[in-house]
């Protein structure tokens, strides 16, 4: 390399490499230089600059041409090459190669300027000559004054004095600002010319304020939330709280405002632009007023606990309770468990009803909300929880469930086994955490009845005769309305309610669709042909599962039943007894034991003292305590108690033959 040789120290200043001091002049330039380009230079030169310090000038400027003939090489890393190489050109004398490198920068940079007081007088004097020869001055007047300006698709940044550098020749020019339509034009630039731009945008939105108070109010516009109005820091006290949507677009808008426990207010305008005042739009202050609504609970477990959304609001039966408009989550609680749940969508100055009934609570496994082939009978409980299907979860063993650790709540549990899991039709399974019974279905569970424990009787049983007339009188329960108009076993009956029945199950059906509030009149004859005529009065009693139950049908009792003995004071004695009468079922005659002792009806004909005696020495037979179980089995053999409803088979009889079995000695019949 033929130059001039000017000392190693002197070289490093020149190339702006040879001093802290020269290095931040140099970082400075670099930095105005780097607003004029989209990228900053990477890494790439890190090496070349360390060879440069290095004084390696030779092994630089070789490695700055292999890195120009890289087609990969970034406009800002390409730059910036050129600016090191003109360096080393300039300081070294070489004033041809730096006037080249010059063009090449300007072409990618043409607001480049080299660091005065860093650059050799002659360098500098090319640098400009060659400026002058291919780099004009645009300088604009815009409006909006913030308005982005881009050259040739490049963002353009002015210098000090306002001027933005271009190449001379047509330029395509692009002044754009948000809210604005932009300015798109060609523009001649001149060699070493300024040329004087003014351009002024047309809007085509506007940026509105609105103001709230309170604060805090959530704002929809046109149907999307957009933010929430807040008070400003340097606002006086008073001041109402605002919220800036910026270049909404011209036209017809809706703004809602919305805040829990205020009425909300909608605010219809129609967005213009005024081309003198382009200020934002200052809404009137809305002033949101507070809005209460009421709800109110209907039947549920006396005393339970009622909580809104999580917080405790009272116990059953409660007064209307007040909560802001809006959805909330109503949830009744009673021994520690859920006995219903429900979401209530409640309206400003309303009072909306709800009707509470205490429901099993169930598992849901394998279901999410868009399964609907199980919705009918998924809406008849409280859904604890959803959880995803377990891996090797074999549903039809009851240990599988165990495992899962169902909550202590849960009466029921479903599972849904995809046909992708087995290679088979999708598979319904139901678990009873009660009965510990797992059961596979044959399809989706069908919608469930809520289990009835009363049943109305008349005190009668007939039975149709040989001969083919009227229904015979079999059975008249003592104490009922029929002993005590006269009717007796052996009596014809010839109508009812003025009807002619002809057979047992017509006197059945009828029987079964009256009310316990209206008397019936009936007409019979006796065994010698006399006639009679009485009024039948009806009496409401417990009802008790008939039979053993097909699996499903008891895993549902099950859990209507537990539920029951906890939320009906009136019912609970019978949910207790068929409890215990599916436990015994079910070959767990402890859970049987405990169930039928908290079984209390009272002193009554029919399902009474007497039935509650029999199941419960059933159930200690059935545990080896034999002695305690004759004991009930002889007070149950004396008493007129019957089974599975007030005009079912006695348990006497039953009871002693139990106590025949056991070798005991039956009580005299009264």
């Amino acid at each position: 390399m033929s130059a001039r040789w000017i000392g190693r120290a002197g070289l490093l200043v020149a190339l702006g490499l040879g001093s802290e001091v020269v290095g931040a002049t140099l970082a400075d330039a670099e930095a105005v230089a780097s607003t004029e380009q989209p990228s900053a230079p990477s890494a790439r030169l890190d090496p070349i600059r360390e060879q440069l310090v290095q004084a390696r000038f030779e092994a630089a400027l070789a490695a700055i041409d292999a890195l120009l003939r890289d087609p990969t090489l970034t406009p800002a890393d390409r730059t910036e090459a050129f600016v090191l190489r003109g360096q080393a050109h300039g300081a070294f004398g070489e004033l041809d190669a730096a006037e080249r490198d010059y063009r090449e920068i300007l072409k990618l940079r043409p607001g480049y300027r080299p660091v005065e007081s860093l650059t050799p007088p002659k360098a500098l004097q090319r640098f400009r000559k060659v400026r002058a020869e291919t780099v004009g001055r645009l300088r604009f007047a815009l409006d909006p004054q913030e308005a982005r300006v881009s050259v040739d698709g490049v963002a353009a940044v002015s210098d000090e004095s306002g001027v933005v550098y271009a190449l001379a020749g047509e330029r395509t020019v692009r002044v754009e600002h948000a809210g604005h339509d932009p300015d798109d034009r060609v523009v001649r630039v001149e060699a070493d010319r300024e040329t004087a731009l003014s351009i002024v945008l047309l809007p085509n939105a506007r940026t509105v304020i609105l103001r709230t108070e309170p604060e805090g109010v959530l704002v929809r516009l046109d149907g999307v939330e957009v933010g929430t109005t807040r008070r400003r820091d340097d606002l006086r006290g008073g001041e109402p709280a605002e919220l800036a949507l910026e270049h909404l677009p011209l036209g017809e808008h809706v703004f809602e405002m919305i805040r829990p426990c205020f009425a909300s207010q909608t605010l219809r305008d129609v967005l213009t632009v005024d081309l003198l005042d382009r200020s934002p739009k200052r809404y009137e202050t809305v002033r949101l007023l507070p809005s209460r609504a009421r709800l109110s609970l209907h039947g549920g477990p006396p005393g339970a606990e009622v909580r809104l959304d999580g917080e405790a609001a009272g116990k059953l039966p409660s007064g209307p309770l007040e909560a802001c408009p809006g959805e909330h989550v109503v949830e009744v609680r009673a021994s520690g468990r859920t006995m219903w749940r429900g979401q209530v969508a409640l309206v400003g100055s309303e009072e909306s009803r709800i009707e509470i009934e205490a429901r099993p609570n169930l598992v849901l496994i394998g279901i999410d909300a868009t399964i609907d082939a199980a919705a009918e009978f998924v809406s008849g409980f409280t859904i604890l929880e959803r959880r995803a299907l377990p891996d090797g979860f074999a549903p039809g063993n009851a240990s599988s469930w165990t495992a899962l650790g169902l909550p202590k709540q849960c009466d029921l549990a479903l599972a849904l086994v995809p046909s992708s899991r087995h290679g088979e039709a999708d598979a319904w399974h139901l678990y009873s955490p009660i009965l510990r019974h797992a059961i596979a279905l044959d399809g989706a569970p069908a919608p469930v009845t809520r289990p009835l424990w009363s049943q109305v009787t008349w005190g009668i049983t007939t039975v149709d005769p040989g001969d083919g007339g009227a229904p015979v009188i079999a059975v008249v329960r003592s104490g009922s309305s029929a002993a005590g108009i006269g009717l007796r076993a052996g009596d014809r009956l010839v109508t009812l309610g003025g009807q002619e029945v002809s057979s047992s199950a017509g006197v059945r059906a009828t029987l079964d669709a009256l009310s316990v509030e209206r008397p019936l009149r009936i007409a019979w004859t006796d065994a010698s042909g006399g006639k009679h005529e009485g009024d039948l009065i009806g009496r409401s009693g417990p009802r008790l599962p008939a039979a053993p139950l097909d699996a499903t049908a008891a895993a549902l009792l099950a859990a209507f039943a537990l539920v029951d003995s906890i939320a009906d004071p009136d019912d609970a004695p019978t949910a207790l007894a068929s409890l215990g009468l599916l436990f015994l079922d079910a070959g767990q005659s402890d859970l049987a034991e405990q169930a039928w002792r908290r079984v209390s009806w009272g002193p009554r004909a029919g399902i009474g003292e007497g039935t509650k005696a029999y199941y419960l020495g059933v159930a200690l037979e059935a545990l080896g305590k034999e002695d305690a179980a004759a004991i009930l089995y002889r007070q149950a053999a004396v008493t007129d108690a019957s089974t599975f409803d007030d005009a079912g088979p006695a348990v006497a009889p039953a009871a002693r033959d139990r106590l025949a079995d056991l070798g005991v000695a039956a009580p005299s019949a009264r």
